[in-house]
C-alpha cells in the first residue's frame, strides 16, 4: 500500500529529532536535515541526516561511502528494485526509512551496519520476506523494527529469530491474530496491532500477555 511522500517526510524529520542526544558536534549543522544529493556531496562528512524522498531517483545511490558521519538515511521510491552492497560504509547509521514497491531482497551487507537501532520496511509482494529476516537477525542492536501498511497477512516461519526486538510495529496490515512467532521475541517489549482484523475476543486473551500490545 503506498503513502503520500508527506507521511515519509514527517517519520524522517520526527526520527532525527531522535539521534540528538550525546552528540557533541555543532547542533544546528546535527540537527540539518539534507534533501538534495548533490548538495550533501558537497561536505558529505557535515551530513547527518539525508532524506532523498523527494528525489526522482530510479535507483538507490551508490556513492555512500563518503557519508561517514550519517545517522539517519531516509529512501522512499517505486522505482528501487535493489540496494547496492555500499551502503556497508554507513557504519554509524542508526535509522533507515527504506520504502520501494520493487525491492525484493535486502543485501548480505546489512550485516555490517552494527549500529543501527530502527528501520523502516517495505513488505510487498515481491519480497523475500524469509531472507530479509535472516539479513535481519545479523544486526545485534536493531531494537525496533516497522512493518506497517504491507498488506501483511502472516509472518514468515524464521520470524522469531529476530530476538533482539524490542518494538515491533504491524499496524495497518491484514492480520486477524498477533503472530505466533512473536512468542519467541524474548526482548519484546512492545507490540502495535493497530487497524488489523484481529476480532475483540482474540483481543481479550492478550491483557494479560506479559508484553504491551496495543490494537
Amino acid at each position: 500500500m503506498k503513502q503520500p511522500i508527506s507521511i515519509f517526510l514527517f517519520i524522517c524529520f520526527f526520527l532525527s529529532n531522535s539521534f540528538i542526544k550525546g552528540q557533541t558536534v555543532d547542533s544546528a549543522q546535527y540537527k540539518k536535515v539534507y534533501t538534495n544529493f548533490a548538495e550533501a556531496l558537497k561536505e558529505p562528512t557535515k551530513v547527518y541526516r539525508l532524506n532523498l524522498s523527494k528525489m526522482p531517483l530510479d535507483s538507490f545511490p551508490i556513492d555512500l561511502s563518503k557519508f561517514k558521519n550519517l545517522q539517519y538515511l531516509c529512501v522512499s521510491n517505486d522505482q528501487i528494485e535493489f540496494i547496492p552492497r555500499e551502503i556497508e560504509h554507513l557504519q554509524n547509521l542508526r535509522g533507515l526509512q527504506l520504502v520501494g514497491a520493487n525491492l525484493k531482497t535486502l543485501p548480505p551487507e546489512f550485516a555490517e551496519l552494527k549500529n543501527l537501532e530502527e528501520i523502516y520496511l517495505n513488505v510487498n509482494k515481491k519480497t523475500d520476506f524469509t531472507q530479509n529476516v535472516n539479513v535481519l537477525s545479523t544486526m545485534p542492536k536493531l531494537t525496533i523494527l516497522h512493518l506497517e501498511n504491507g498488506e501483511l497477512m502472516e509472518l514468515p516461519g524464521n520470524f522469531s529469530i529476530l530476538t533482539h526486538l524490542e518494538k515491533l510495529y504491524l499496524n495497518d496490515n491484514k492480520l486477524t491474530d498477533v503472530p505466533e512467532q512473536v512468542n519467541g521475541l524474548k526482548n519484546l517489549k512492545y507490540l502495535d496491532m493497530q487497524h488489523n482484523k484481529v476480532s475483540p475476543i482474540k483481543m481479550s486473551n492478550y491483557q494479560n500477555f506479559g508484553l504491551r500490545v496495543k490494537f
